[in-house]
């Protein structure tokens, strides 16, 4: 049974033809910005099977690809969004090593200073940003500048009904640890970065 399950886990993904049309396919799809009644839009990274439950991260050369897609649907939005004529938020969020949530986010009024401040911004901490795996024949990441930010998850104690054994797991994981206005405690694991970039 064991080595049935770790056969279905490891399971080859075929037809990278086909996959690398889906990029294509997904970049159309996303191509226009759709600001809604909400002053937003963004466009995940909707490929399946990166996009299911579990997001695992494909394949270095395919990332290239995806966001080479990113960066055309960044570019186009911009254009977009500079003859609307005003302010606006746009940035490219590179998740690592969490890739396959990485996306491109636009928003105009009062969505701009809440996607400033979405991410906690790391202290003392310095992280280069990762150039080599990145780098490709189709873009210029250099034109790109990056602001390191944090990639986490937050758990309630009292909302997310967290077990003992659960809190003292977090007390041992959680890189931030706040009791907040309510009297709950708020546990924030680091997960990874999150690379937001903007091109000026």
């Amino acid at each position: 049974m064991a080595n049935r399950c770790r056969s279905k886990n490891k399971k080859k993904i075929r037809g990278w033809k086909r996959r690398i049309k889906h990029i294509q396919k997904w970049k159309q799809q996303n191509f226009n910005l759709g600001l809604n009644n909400f002053n937003y839009d963004y466009v995940k990274i909707w490929i399946h099977p990166w996009s299911s439950f579990g997001k695992p991260s494909p394949p270095l050369w395919y990332r290239r690809l995806i966001l080479s897609a990113l960066l055309e649907i960044y570019h186009n939005w911009k254009k977009q969004l500079i003859e609307r004529g005003e302010p606006f938020y746009l940035k490219i969020w590179l998740f690592h090593p969490r890739f396959s949530h990485s996306q491109v986010v636009a928003g105009i009024g009062e969505r701009i200073d809440w996607y400033e401040n979405v991410f906690p911004i790391p202290e003392n901490q310095y992280e280069p940003f990762p150039y080599s795996e990145y780098a490709s024949n189709h873009y210029n990441l250099h034109d790109v500048k990056w602001e390191l930010r944090i990639d986490d998850i937050e758990h309630y104690e009292k909302m997310d009904e967290l077990t003992p054994q659960e809190v003292e797991n977090l007390q041992k994981t959680a890189y931030h640890i706040t009791q907040t206005s309510d009297g709950d405690t708020l546990y924030a694991v680091w997960l990874g970065s999150v690379w937001v970039g903007h091109i000026q």
